[in-house]
């Protein structure tokens, strides 16, 4: 997720150099990348770098670790061994160094730890990026124009149930 708030800040920054508007940007993303963008719009890190989104067969409940144990330990551990940073400075939440540590590394040295990871990423509370359950932070989060949407095919029932109730205009 700190990785795409850089990307936003550098879009933000650029945007202008290539005949583009800062104060229209819109994200997109779709599955984990929708997950990832209604994310965007709880954390405090992101606000003011983007004014739409479009989040398609994703939203940050279906991307947020509910027990965080599990991701937690293993973000840590990943931390740990690709840059030294202690336990104690992971608890701490202050992930400066971290930061510097992660933009400066080769891409090759992360890519082997990543074979064997079977649980997959997910965002967790961690007092920076999330600082808080969504529901906590969903008065502060900025009223933006939104489209979102799901693929009927892989969640059809769900669809049918949304649409009964009135929750789509239309459908393709």
């Amino acid at each position: 997720m700190l990785d795409q708030v850089e990307a936003m800040k550098f879009v933000q920054k650029e945007i202008s150099n290539f005949g583009g508007d800062p104060n229209k940007i819109t994200i997109f993303g779709e599955s984990a990348g929708g997950g990832s963008v209604s994310a965007h719009t709880y954390s405090p890190l992101s606000r003011g770098l983007f004014q739409q989104m479009i989040a398609e067969s994703g939203a940050v409940w279906t991307s947020l670790d509910h027990t965080s144990t599990d991701i937690y330990y293993l973000s840590a551990s990943r931390a740990q061994v690709l840059c030294n940073f202690s336990k104690k400075m992971w608890n701490s939440m202050n992930y400066t160094l971290l930061e510097t540590c992660l933009m400066d590394m080769d891409y090759k040295k992360w890519l082997p730890l990543e074979q064997n990871n079977i649980i997959g990423w997910k965002i967790v509370l961690d007092g920076y990026f999330m600082p808080d359950w969504p529901k906590n932070l969903a008065k502060d989060r900025p009223n933006l124009p939104v489209i979102v949407g799901m693929y009927q095919a892989f969640f059809d029932s769900t669809f049918k149930m949304l649409q009964k109730f009135g929750f789509f205009v239309e459908t393709l």
